[in-house]
Parts: C-alpha cells; sequence; structure tokens
C-alpha cells in the first residue's frame, strides 16, 4: 500500500479525537507526550467538539443544546449524545469532567475497532504492559505533518476542524513542545484564529484548558 493511497483512507476516517490521539503520542514507542490528565481532558474535549462540528450540540455560557438532525454514525460520539439527551442538566464542564475519566480509552478502542491501532505487550520495569501502535507508522507520521502544514497555511484552506484540533493541543500543552519547526507561529495563528471559530469550540477550548490547570494545581498540594 502506497503512502498517497494511506493518506486517503487515514483522511477518511479519522475524526478530531483519532487525530489527537496519534498526534499526542509517539508513533514508534506509543507513550503519550503529554501527562495522562492533559491527555484525557484534551480527548473528552475532541469527543464533545465532534459533536459540535456535525451539528449535533451548541455550548452557550457553559450549558449544551442538543440539536435536532442526523444522529453521529459513531458509536462513541453517538453513546455521549444520547447521554447528554437523558442527562440535560448537566453543563460542559461537567460533561468533560465526566468524559474525561474514560476518554483516552473511548478513543483507543475506536482506533482499534477501525484498524489504526493494534495492542502489543511490552516489557517496563519488570513487568508486562499493552502498548497501542499505529498500524501503519507512516500514516500515523502523516497526521501531525498534515496538521502542520494545514495551520501554517501551506495546505489550502484550513479547515474549523483542525483550527479546533490546535487548540486543544494548545490546551494540552502540545503547542509548547517544539514539536514542529513553525510551532511559534502556528500557535499565534491558532489563537487568533480560535477567537474567530464557533462559540461551542472556543467554550470547550477554553474549559479543557481550565481542567488541566486545575488538576496540576491539586497534584502539586
Amino acid at each position: 500500500m502506497t503512502l498517497r493511497r494511506d493518506q486517503r483512507l487515514w483522511a477518511e476516517h479519522l475524526r478530531v479525537a483519532d487525530d489527537l490521539w496519534f498526534i499526542a503520542h509517539d508513533d514508534r514507542t506509543g507513550k503519550p507526550r503529554v501527562s495522562p490528565v492533559a491527555l484525557d481532558c484534551g480527548l473528552a474535549g475532541a469527543l464533545v467538539g465532534e459533536l459540535v462540528l456535525s451539528r449535533n450540540i451548541q455550548v452557550r455560557d457553559g450549558r449544551i443544546h442538543v440539536l435536532t438532525g442526523k444522529l453521529p454514525d459513531d458509536a462513541a460520539t453517538l453513546e455521549i449524545l444520547e447521554n447528554m439527551l437523558a442527562e440535560p442538566h448537566h453543563d460542559v464542564r461537567t460533561w468533560l469532567t465526566y468524559l474525561s475519566q474514560n476518554a483516552t480509552t473511548t478513543v483507543t478502542n475506536r482506533l482499534v475497532r477501525n484498524g489504526m491501532l493494534e495492542p502489543q505487550e511490552t516489557r517496563r520495569l519488570l513487568k508486562t504492559v499493552i502498548v497501542y501502535r499505529p498500524t501503519d507508522l507512516e500514516g500515523a507520521f502523516w497526521r501531525s505533518g498534515r496538521l502542520e502544514a494545514a495551520l501554517a497555511g501551506k495546505r489550502g484552506q484550513t479547515t474549523w476542524g483542525e483550527i479546533f484540533l490546535g487548540g486543544l493541543l494548545g490546551a494540552v500543552g502540545m503547542l509548547q513542545l517544539d514539536l514542529w519547526d513553525d510551532g511559534p507561529r502556528i500557535s499565534e495563528f491558532v489563537h487568533g484564529i480560535l477567537a474567530k471559530a464557533d462559540p461551542s469550540l472556543r467554550e470547550i477550548t477554553a474549559t479543557v484548558h481550565s481542567l488541566i490547570g486545575e488538576a496540576v494545581l491539586r497534584m502539586r498540594h
């Protein structure tokens, strides 16, 4: 399978949370590049954001409003939407806190089901652990490069999904990790354009950042 064909396959199947998972993990070792708390909160935000991008929900003043329309074709986000319908009194902070408890598992399982991750046993500190690695290393590496090109203005028009993903990477601390050569300029661009994005996406990104900050403070005390 050529890289060109892999690019089409991955572009067709990956959602925001999937992209965040791959960019936030070392594609060869499977280890996360950020703390578990940051990863969990970021992926929770991505899952809720997917419902915004598919026009299933809106977030206004911290409240979630479910919209009528076509249901998600993804089991993970459909379950989240159904839970939101069943318990409409919870605000976005509550949902993100709740979803962060299992967000990494939810997204990992989705990628395994779609054939993009596979579990592998590895030895660490005298014990065997399960690490999830991409089934195609070139495809996984390409996700980061693709987003860098989009956010640096090197590849056509940047989508709101890509802007939102960039905002989440900033919220979890990845734009500060020198992941890309154009990192500082990309960070400036993302923060500037995110201010013009759907208010729902701005609220989710800000809440993710806030939850991570609060968790860090709790761990320091």
